[in-house]
């Protein structure tokens, strides 16, 4: 039988305050090792989800599951813990911090989640490796590289500990068309390799042929978002 990587049921979620938004999705089901698409113009709720997902925003009306993890019924510490062991990210803007090194970078999430460094330097260098990163570069600042090795050690980074999700936020968006198609190819590759599952998340149609799903954010007329 094959796991759900993310399962979600009668989740209603609006930010407090004035407005009339709200997010709605009665059941979702993502098994363990697909690759997503989540489509949706801007304001349709699409960073929400994913800060719902990555346990970053608290859920009180419905239940989601990452894995065989409630966060719905999580505490906060408790969805911090998932969040370093479990989620990988890929920003839009990368976030490499420009000072440290390749290593440092991709070995990041390791750190934050508490695991000694020794035990994953060989696997950095190895995801390195299959992602056309020289050897020689590993120990240069991250600010002395290409916007294109940056994006490949942002995706070493996210991968480092064989996470069981990765969320990718608008990577993209200020690629042309062949640095995007490169990076989205290299991103699904790595990701493959490691069964991990990957939820990207664009505004940009032309992004879905990569991918085997598409879900649409869709709000009706009366401001309720949905997942289709």
């Amino acid at each position: 039988m094959q796991v759900n990587a993310v399962a979600i049921n009668q989740l209603t979620f609006a930010w407090p305050g004035p407005g009339t938004w709200r997010l709605s999705i009665e059941k979702l089901q993502i098994r363990r090792g697909e690759q997503v698409f989540i489509k949706g113009p801007s304001g349709s709720g699409k960073s929400t989800l994913l800060s719902i997902l990555a346990g970053i925003t608290a859920v009180r009306d419905g239940e989601v599951w990452v894995g065989n993890h409630p966060l719905h019924r999580l505490s906060a510490s408790q969805r911090d813990h998932l969040r370093a062991n479990s989620i990988g990210f890929v920003f839009q803007q990368l976030n490499l911090i420009p000072y440290l090194n390749l290593l440092d970078n991709v070995l990041l999430p390791v750190h934050f989640a508490g695991h000694s460094l020794h035990d994953y330097k060989t696997r950095a260098a190895e995801l390195l490796g299959r992602l056309d990163i020289a050897q020689d570069l590993f120990h240069r600042p991250a600010s002395q590289l290409s916007v294109g090795q940056q994006q490949r050690v942002a995706i070493a980074r996210a991968l480092i500990g064989k996470p069981a999700l990765l969320i990718a936020d608008e990577p993209t968006s200020a690629l042309d068309a062949d640095n995007r198609d490169a990076f989205l190819k290299l991103l699904l590759e790595q990701s493959k390799a490691v069964q991990t599952t990957v939820l990207f998340v664009s505004h940009d149609d032309a992004l879905k042929q990569h991918f085997p799903r598409v879900l649409s954010m869709q709000t009706d007329q009366g401001n309720v978002t949905t997942c289709l």
